[in-house]
Protein backbone atom coordinates (compact mmCIF):
# COMPACT_ATOMS: atom_id res chain seq x y z
CA UNK A 1 0.00 0.00 0.00
CA UNK A 2 1.70 3.68 -0.98
CA UNK A 3 -0.04 6.46 0.45
CA UNK A 4 -0.46 8.95 -2.83
CA UNK A 5 -2.83 12.33 -1.58
CA UNK A 6 -2.63 13.61 2.10
CA UNK A 7 -4.14 16.59 4.04
CA UNK A 8 -4.83 17.56 7.15
CA UNK A 9 -7.28 19.77 9.02
CA UNK A 10 -6.69 21.97 12.15
CA UNK A 11 -10.77 21.57 13.42
CA UNK A 12 -12.47 23.91 16.19
CA UNK A 13 -15.84 23.44 16.60
CA UNK A 14 -17.34 25.64 20.13
CA UNK A 15 -18.38 23.67 22.68
CA UNK A 16 -22.34 24.25 23.82
CA UNK A 17 -21.43 25.61 27.29
CA UNK A 18 -17.57 26.09 28.54
CA UNK A 19 -16.13 23.17 30.89
CA UNK A 20 -13.76 24.18 33.51
CA UNK A 21 -11.27 22.28 35.18
CA UNK A 22 -7.52 23.08 37.13
CA UNK A 23 -5.49 23.33 33.96
CA UNK A 24 -8.23 25.04 31.77
CA UNK A 25 -11.93 27.08 30.62
CA UNK A 26 -12.07 25.02 27.34
CA UNK A 27 -15.10 26.63 25.17
CA UNK A 28 -13.90 25.50 22.14
CA UNK A 29 -12.49 21.89 21.32
CA UNK A 30 -9.50 21.21 19.04
CA UNK A 31 -8.32 18.86 16.88
CA UNK A 32 -6.37 17.56 14.47
CA UNK A 33 -7.69 15.72 10.75
CA UNK A 34 -5.50 14.03 9.11
CA UNK A 35 -6.91 12.30 5.50
CA UNK A 36 -4.93 9.79 3.32
CA UNK A 37 -5.81 8.32 -0.35
CA UNK A 38 -3.40 5.26 -1.11
CA UNK A 39 -2.78 3.90 -4.60
CA UNK A 40 -5.92 2.31 -5.42
CA UNK A 41 -7.99 5.09 -4.44
CA UNK A 42 -9.21 4.59 -0.70
CA UNK A 43 -9.55 7.48 1.73
CA UNK A 44 -8.66 7.41 5.08
CA UNK A 45 -9.21 9.46 8.27
CA UNK A 46 -7.90 9.50 12.00
CA UNK A 47 -7.86 12.35 14.74
CA UNK A 48 -5.66 13.82 17.07
CA UNK A 49 -6.24 16.05 19.81
CA UNK A 50 -3.34 17.98 21.28
CA UNK A 51 -3.54 19.41 24.10
CA UNK A 52 -0.71 21.89 25.95
CA UNK A 53 -1.09 20.95 29.23
CA UNK A 54 -1.10 17.15 29.09
CA UNK A 55 1.59 16.08 25.68
CA UNK A 56 2.91 19.61 25.00
CA UNK A 57 1.18 20.12 22.12
CA UNK A 58 -0.89 22.55 20.32
CA UNK A 59 -3.22 23.14 17.24
CA UNK A 60 -0.22 24.83 15.39
CA UNK A 61 2.44 22.47 16.58
CA UNK A 62 0.69 19.09 15.27
CA UNK A 63 0.28 20.88 11.80
CA UNK A 64 3.43 22.07 11.57
CA UNK A 65 4.91 18.34 12.31
CA UNK A 66 2.62 16.87 10.49
CA UNK A 67 3.41 18.65 7.14
CA UNK A 68 7.05 19.04 7.29
CA UNK A 69 7.81 15.79 8.51
CA UNK A 70 4.82 13.30 8.60
CA UNK A 71 4.15 13.94 5.06
CA UNK A 72 7.04 13.63 3.22
CA UNK A 73 8.03 10.78 5.28
CA UNK A 74 4.84 8.71 4.50
CA UNK A 75 5.45 9.43 0.61
CA UNK A 76 8.59 7.03 0.99
CA UNK A 77 6.86 4.23 2.89
CA UNK A 78 5.21 1.48 1.73
CA UNK A 79 2.78 -0.49 3.84
CA UNK A 80 1.31 -4.40 3.68
CA UNK A 81 -1.26 -4.65 1.09
CA UNK A 82 -3.35 -6.85 3.14
CA UNK A 83 -3.97 -7.74 7.26
CA UNK A 84 -5.87 -11.23 7.43
CA UNK A 85 -5.77 -11.99 11.02
CA UNK A 86 -5.35 -9.74 14.16
CA UNK A 87 -1.81 -10.33 15.01
CA UNK A 88 -0.96 -9.58 11.39
CA UNK A 89 -2.65 -6.23 12.48
CA UNK A 90 -0.73 -6.04 15.62
CA UNK A 91 2.52 -6.62 13.77
CA UNK A 92 1.77 -3.83 11.23
CA UNK A 93 0.60 -1.13 13.85
CA UNK A 94 4.17 -2.45 15.93
CA UNK A 95 5.66 -2.09 12.22
CA UNK A 96 4.19 1.65 12.13
CA UNK A 97 5.57 2.71 15.38
CA UNK A 98 8.66 1.73 15.00
CA UNK A 99 9.20 3.58 12.08
CA UNK A 100 7.55 6.82 12.84
CA UNK A 101 9.79 9.60 12.74
CA UNK A 102 10.88 10.84 16.21
CA UNK A 103 13.67 12.43 17.00
CA UNK A 104 16.17 10.27 19.71
CA UNK A 105 16.80 13.25 22.01
CA UNK A 106 12.91 14.13 22.22
CA UNK A 107 10.28 12.90 25.09
CA UNK A 108 8.41 9.95 24.09
CA UNK A 109 5.02 11.53 24.03
CA UNK A 110 6.53 14.05 21.86
CA UNK A 111 4.09 13.99 18.92
CA UNK A 112 1.46 11.34 20.63
CA UNK A 113 -1.72 13.32 18.80
CA UNK A 114 0.06 13.37 15.14
CA UNK A 115 1.11 9.65 15.92
CA UNK A 116 -2.54 8.70 16.79
CA UNK A 117 -4.03 10.44 13.62
CA UNK A 118 -1.73 9.27 11.52
CA UNK A 119 -1.74 5.36 12.87
CA UNK A 120 -6.00 5.88 12.84
CA UNK A 121 -5.91 6.96 9.68
CA UNK A 122 -3.51 4.29 7.38
CA UNK A 123 -5.64 1.63 9.91
CA UNK A 124 -8.25 3.04 8.22
CA UNK A 125 -7.25 2.75 4.60
CA UNK A 126 -5.59 -0.81 4.97
CA UNK A 127 -9.12 -2.05 6.20
CA UNK A 128 -11.10 -0.70 3.52
CA UNK A 129 -9.07 -2.10 1.20
CA UNK A 130 -8.59 -5.29 2.75
CA UNK A 131 -12.42 -5.13 2.63
CA UNK A 132 -12.62 -5.77 6.68
CA UNK A 133 -13.67 -3.98 9.40
CA UNK A 134 -11.99 -3.50 13.18
CA UNK A 135 -13.91 -5.72 15.09
CA UNK A 136 -13.46 -8.91 12.78
CA UNK A 137 -9.95 -8.65 14.55
CA UNK A 138 -11.23 -7.01 17.88
CA UNK A 139 -14.86 -8.47 17.99
CA UNK A 140 -17.42 -7.39 20.84
CA UNK A 141 -17.49 -8.54 24.07
CA UNK A 142 -20.19 -6.39 25.32
CA UNK A 143 -22.95 -4.82 23.29
CA UNK A 144 -23.89 -1.74 25.28
CA UNK A 145 -21.48 0.35 26.95
CA UNK A 146 -22.38 2.96 29.72
CA UNK A 147 -20.87 5.67 30.25
CA UNK A 148 -20.23 8.29 33.16
CA UNK A 149 -21.26 12.11 33.90
CA UNK A 150 -18.55 15.08 33.87
CA UNK A 151 -19.12 17.60 36.25
CA UNK A 152 -16.94 20.41 35.78
CA UNK A 153 -15.36 22.77 38.68
CA UNK A 154 -18.45 24.74 38.97
CA UNK A 155 -19.89 26.35 41.57
CA UNK A 156 -20.86 23.39 44.55
CA UNK A 157 -24.51 24.39 44.07
CA UNK A 158 -24.29 24.51 40.49
CA UNK A 159 -22.64 20.77 40.71
CA UNK A 160 -24.61 19.77 42.91
CA UNK A 161 -27.61 20.66 40.29
CA UNK A 162 -26.05 19.02 37.88
CA UNK A 163 -25.51 15.73 39.51
CA UNK A 164 -28.81 15.89 41.05
CA UNK A 165 -30.02 16.19 36.49
CA UNK A 166 -27.41 12.96 36.10
CA UNK A 167 -29.39 11.21 38.55
CA UNK A 168 -32.66 11.32 37.39
CA UNK A 169 -31.43 10.52 34.26
CA UNK A 170 -30.00 7.09 35.12
CA UNK A 171 -26.16 7.60 35.31
CA UNK A 172 -24.48 5.64 37.51
CA UNK A 173 -21.01 7.10 37.26
CA UNK A 174 -19.78 10.29 38.12
CA UNK A 175 -16.21 12.14 37.41
CA UNK A 176 -15.87 15.81 39.02
CA UNK A 177 -13.13 18.24 38.42
CA UNK A 178 -11.22 19.33 41.64
CA UNK A 179 -9.25 22.86 41.05
CA UNK A 180 -8.76 23.49 45.43
CA UNK A 181 -11.63 26.25 45.48
CA UNK A 182 -14.54 24.79 47.44
CA UNK A 183 -13.25 21.19 46.64
CA UNK A 184 -14.95 19.69 49.61
CA UNK A 185 -18.04 21.56 49.07
CA UNK A 186 -18.61 20.79 45.41
CA UNK A 187 -17.83 17.18 46.46
CA UNK A 188 -20.57 17.12 49.21
CA UNK A 189 -23.02 18.29 46.84
CA UNK A 190 -22.43 16.05 44.06
CA UNK A 191 -22.85 13.54 46.70
CA UNK A 192 -25.93 14.69 47.57
CA UNK A 193 -27.47 15.34 44.17
CA UNK A 194 -26.07 12.58 42.53
CA UNK A 195 -27.03 10.09 46.11
CA UNK A 196 -25.28 6.82 47.83
CA UNK A 197 -25.15 4.62 45.16
CA UNK A 198 -23.71 6.43 42.63
CA UNK A 199 -20.14 5.43 42.00
CA UNK A 200 -18.16 9.35 42.27
CA UNK A 201 -14.41 9.57 41.03
CA UNK A 202 -12.61 13.07 41.46
CA UNK A 203 -10.30 14.49 39.18
CA UNK A 204 -7.61 16.98 40.51
CA UNK A 205 -5.98 17.88 37.28
CA UNK A 206 -2.77 18.28 39.26
CA UNK A 207 -4.51 20.93 40.96
CA UNK A 208 -2.67 19.91 44.66
CA UNK A 209 0.95 20.09 45.95
CA UNK A 210 3.24 17.23 47.44
CA UNK A 211 4.77 19.73 49.34
CA UNK A 212 1.93 21.60 50.83
CA UNK A 213 0.83 19.63 53.66
CA UNK A 214 -2.17 21.41 54.13
CA UNK A 215 -3.65 21.12 50.85
CA UNK A 216 -2.69 17.45 51.13
CA UNK A 217 -4.90 16.82 54.15
CA UNK A 218 -7.64 18.66 52.73
CA UNK A 219 -7.53 16.44 49.76
CA UNK A 220 -7.46 13.44 52.25
CA UNK A 221 -10.86 14.62 53.80
CA UNK A 222 -12.48 14.31 50.65
CA UNK A 223 -12.75 10.92 51.71
CA UNK A 224 -15.61 11.46 53.59
CA UNK A 225 -17.63 11.25 50.38
CA UNK A 226 -16.41 8.19 49.43
CA UNK A 227 -15.16 8.54 45.79
CA UNK A 228 -13.62 5.59 43.91
CA UNK A 229 -10.23 7.51 43.37
CA UNK A 230 -8.83 11.13 42.77
CA UNK A 231 -6.87 11.01 39.16
CA UNK A 232 -3.72 12.74 38.90
CA UNK A 233 -4.30 15.08 42.62
CA UNK A 234 -0.20 16.35 41.96
CA UNK A 235 1.42 18.57 39.77
CA UNK A 236 4.74 16.77 40.67
CA UNK A 237 6.08 13.74 39.38
CA UNK A 238 7.29 12.00 42.32
CA UNK A 239 6.39 8.77 42.14
CA UNK A 240 7.59 7.17 46.02
CA UNK A 241 6.32 10.04 47.93
CA UNK A 242 3.19 10.23 45.74
CA UNK A 243 2.68 6.47 47.00
CA UNK A 244 3.33 7.05 50.61
CA UNK A 245 0.31 9.63 50.34
CA UNK A 246 -1.44 7.24 48.76
CA UNK A 247 -0.70 4.56 51.51
CA UNK A 248 -0.98 6.96 54.34
CA UNK A 249 -4.12 8.72 53.39
CA UNK A 250 -5.78 5.17 52.15
CA UNK A 251 -7.09 7.01 49.24
CA UNK A 252 -6.93 5.44 45.45
CA UNK A 253 -5.47 7.37 42.89
CA UNK A 254 -5.61 7.12 38.95
CA UNK A 255 -2.90 8.61 36.66
CA UNK A 256 -3.20 10.66 33.86
CA UNK A 257 -0.62 13.17 32.83
CA UNK A 258 1.41 11.06 34.40
CA UNK A 259 0.87 8.50 31.98
CA UNK A 260 2.03 9.11 28.65
CA UNK A 261 3.59 6.14 27.61
CA UNK A 262 4.47 2.11 28.03
CA UNK A 263 7.26 3.22 29.97
CA UNK A 264 4.99 5.61 32.35
CA UNK A 265 3.01 2.64 33.06
CA UNK A 266 5.84 0.65 33.83
CA UNK A 267 7.16 3.24 36.11
CA UNK A 268 3.08 3.52 38.04
CA UNK A 269 3.28 -0.27 38.23
CA UNK A 270 6.88 -0.42 39.95
CA UNK A 271 6.82 2.21 42.37
CA UNK A 272 2.79 1.36 42.99
CA UNK A 273 2.43 5.06 42.96
CA UNK A 274 -1.45 4.65 41.54
CA UNK A 275 -4.03 1.84 41.60
CA UNK A 276 -5.44 3.02 38.40
CA UNK A 277 -4.96 4.20 34.73
CA UNK A 278 -6.62 6.76 32.38
CA UNK A 279 -6.35 5.16 29.04
CA UNK A 280 -6.72 8.13 26.37
CA UNK A 281 -5.55 7.19 22.40
CA UNK A 282 -4.57 10.90 21.19
CA UNK A 283 -2.49 11.21 24.76
CA UNK A 284 -0.50 7.76 24.73
CA UNK A 285 -0.14 7.98 20.60
CA UNK A 286 -2.27 5.85 19.33
CA UNK A 287 -4.44 2.35 19.34
CA UNK A 288 -1.25 0.04 19.89
CA UNK A 289 0.39 1.94 22.94
CA UNK A 290 -3.03 2.12 24.32
CA UNK A 291 -3.43 -1.55 24.20
CA UNK A 292 -0.03 -1.82 25.32
CA UNK A 293 -0.78 0.02 28.31
CA UNK A 294 -3.63 -1.67 29.07
CA UNK A 295 -2.67 -5.20 28.62
CA UNK A 296 0.22 -3.99 31.61
CA UNK A 297 -2.33 -2.63 33.83
CA UNK A 298 -4.92 -5.90 33.47
CA UNK A 299 -1.77 -7.83 34.23
CA UNK A 300 -1.22 -6.25 37.77
CA UNK A 301 -4.66 -5.51 38.80
CA UNK A 302 -4.66 -1.95 38.39
CA UNK A 303 -8.45 -0.22 37.56
CA UNK A 304 -8.82 1.06 33.96
CA UNK A 305 -10.94 3.27 32.31
CA UNK A 306 -10.91 4.91 28.48
CA UNK A 307 -11.19 8.38 29.16
CA UNK A 308 -11.67 11.02 26.29
CA UNK A 309 -10.05 15.24 25.88
CA UNK A 310 -12.98 17.07 26.62
CA UNK A 311 -14.87 17.83 22.99
CA UNK A 312 -13.10 14.63 21.16
CA UNK A 313 -14.72 14.49 17.48
CA UNK A 314 -16.28 11.35 15.83
CA UNK A 315 -13.24 9.62 14.91
CA UNK A 316 -11.86 9.25 18.46
CA UNK A 317 -15.09 8.45 19.90
CA UNK A 318 -15.68 5.66 17.81
CA UNK A 319 -12.12 4.27 18.22
CA UNK A 320 -13.07 4.32 21.95
CA UNK A 321 -16.02 2.66 21.72
CA UNK A 322 -14.60 -0.10 19.56
CA UNK A 323 -11.99 -0.58 22.32
CA UNK A 324 -13.88 -0.33 24.99
CA UNK A 325 -16.65 -3.31 23.83
CA UNK A 326 -13.94 -5.56 22.83
CA UNK A 327 -12.05 -5.20 26.56
CA UNK A 328 -14.53 -5.99 29.23
CA UNK A 329 -11.97 -5.10 31.73
CA UNK A 330 -12.33 -1.61 31.38
CA UNK A 331 -13.95 -0.45 34.33
CA UNK A 332 -15.20 3.13 33.79
CA UNK A 333 -15.77 4.96 30.27
CA UNK A 334 -15.57 8.53 29.38
CA UNK A 335 -16.99 10.56 25.84
CA UNK A 336 -19.89 9.54 23.68
CA UNK A 337 -20.95 12.84 23.70
CA UNK A 338 -20.97 13.98 20.57
CA UNK A 339 -23.32 17.06 19.44
CA UNK A 340 -24.66 16.88 23.46
CA UNK A 341 -21.73 18.96 24.24
CA UNK A 342 -20.41 20.02 20.95
CA UNK A 343 -21.96 22.56 18.13
CA UNK A 344 -21.50 20.16 15.49
CA UNK A 345 -19.61 17.04 14.14
CA UNK A 346 -17.33 15.51 11.30
CA UNK A 347 -19.55 12.37 11.53
CA UNK A 348 -23.39 13.85 11.63
CA UNK A 349 -24.48 10.57 12.19
CA UNK A 350 -21.62 9.40 14.87
CA UNK A 351 -23.83 7.49 18.01
CA UNK A 352 -24.09 9.61 21.11
CA UNK A 353 -24.99 8.29 24.79
CA UNK A 354 -28.64 7.93 25.75
CA UNK A 355 -30.42 7.49 29.12
CA UNK A 356 -28.64 6.25 31.79
CA UNK A 357 -25.15 6.80 29.68
CA UNK A 358 -25.58 3.56 27.86
CA UNK A 359 -24.49 3.46 23.99
CA UNK A 360 -25.18 0.64 21.96
CA UNK A 361 -22.28 -0.47 19.76
CA UNK A 362 -22.93 -0.62 16.42
CA UNK A 363 -21.25 -3.18 14.12
CA UNK A 364 -18.88 -2.00 11.83
CA UNK A 365 -19.44 -2.60 8.32
CA UNK A 366 -15.76 -1.44 6.78
CA UNK A 367 -13.26 -0.56 8.59
CA UNK A 368 -14.25 1.55 12.00
CA UNK A 369 -17.52 2.64 10.54
CA UNK A 370 -17.16 6.58 10.82
CA UNK A 371 -18.27 8.46 7.63
CA UNK A 372 -16.80 12.12 7.80
CA UNK A 373 -18.95 14.91 5.76
CA UNK A 374 -15.81 16.42 4.37
CA UNK A 375 -17.93 19.31 3.99
CA UNK A 376 -18.55 19.55 7.43
CA UNK A 377 -14.76 19.27 8.35
CA UNK A 378 -13.84 22.25 5.61
CA UNK A 379 -16.45 24.56 8.01
CA UNK A 380 -14.78 23.73 10.99
CA UNK A 381 -11.37 24.15 9.50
Amino acid sequence: MKIQGSRAWAVRIPLRTPFPHNLSVRKVTESIIIQLQDDRGFFGFGEGAPRPYVTGESLSSCMAFIKNTLFPWLARQNWPDHINSRNEMLQWMQEFHHRFPQRKEDPIHTNNSSRAALEIALLDCLLKRTERSFQDFFPAQRSTLRFGLGIGAFSPPVAGLIAGAGRLLGFRDIKVKLNQKEDWKRVKAVRFGAGKSARIRLDANQAYSLTDGAACERLASLRRWKPICIEEPFREKDHPRINHIRTSTGLRFMADESLLSLQDAETIVQTGSYDALNLRISKLGGILPLIRVLELGRKHGLLLQIGCHVGELAILSRVGQLLAAHYSCIDYLEGGYGTWILKSDIDPKSSKIGFGGKLLVRPALSSFGYNVDTDALRLAA
